[in-house]
């Protein structure tokens, strides 16, 4: 038993430092380094080049030690045979020290749920009104985004659902208030100045169920506008650095 217990032991101390993993994909230098420059340790590697700020690499393989890479072709036709005629490999400690990853501007499209807080209806018109409506949507997400976040900036939606609406004398045929449902279609944008918060703004339309058509509701199949802050949403997001290679 207390064999058991000392061989568990040592896996818990060994398996977090085993190994660091690169992925594949496209870097950016955030640091220039004369060549040979033993400032950053740099020697280490034999790096007989300058590394430059901002030059473009795409990470091609890894081993327990070295990261190997190759630039991305330079417009400079002077710095090819330099940077382009061969692969280079640096300590995975330095490379991650020296490199930020570059992610694709757009961070994939994910199925989820958006929550549109305030609706706005009849804008510019008699009958313009506002609710807060309970909505049940399937959204498809298209998250966009910088290149040095993973994370997307601005997020486009497409979505279809159900959704609650308020029915009065004011809006309808009725003569007492009750709820009706509708099927919703709308599409929007949200900005996302913070990971903490948000700004969404959306269009879209509803239609009564067959059930309380016969309401005459003013809002049938009339545009509405919809407006949120701090929206609760399902993000779409890139953590897997850009595949294809640029220029330099």
């Amino acid at each position: 038993m207390r064999m058991l217990i000392t061989i568990g032991i040592l896996i818990l101390f060994i398996l977090p430092i085993s190994g660091q993993i690169v992925k594949t994909g496209g870097y950016k230098f955030t640091t220039t380094v004369q060549a040979n420059d033993s400032n950053l340790g740099i020697t280490a590697t034999k790096f007989p080049q300058e590394i430059s700020a901002g030059h473009k690499i795409s990470v091609i393989d890894q081993t327990d030690s070295l990261v190997y890479f190759k630039y991305w072709i330079f417009t400079n036709e002077s710095l090819r045979p330099i940077y382009n005629t061969q692969i280079f490999s640096m300590p995975i400690e330095e490379f991650e020290r020296l490199t930020t990853p570059i992610y694709p501007i757009f961070k994939g499209a994910k199925v989820g749920t958006y929550s549109i807080p305030i609706r706005l209806r009849g804008i510019g018109k008699d009958n313009f009104d506002f609710e807060s409506s309970l909505s049940l949507q399937t959204n498809l997400v298209f998250g966009f985004g910088k290149k040095d976040k993973p994370n997307s900036f601005i997020d486009l939606s497409i979505g279809l659902g159900l959704t609650g609406v308020q029915l009065n004398a004011d809006n309808s045929d009725i003569m007492e208030n009750r709820s009706g449902t509708a099927f919703t279609l709308s599409c929007g944008v949200l900005i996302k100045p913070h990971p903490l918060a948000n700004i969404g703004l959306f269009w879209g339309v509803d239609w009564l169920s067959q059930s309380d058509s016969e309401t005459n509701w003013v809002y049938q199949g009339k545009p509405w506008l919809g407006l949120g802050i701090n929206i609760s949403f399902t993000e779409a997001k890139s953590d897997i650095p850009i595949q294809n290679q640029g220029t330099n």
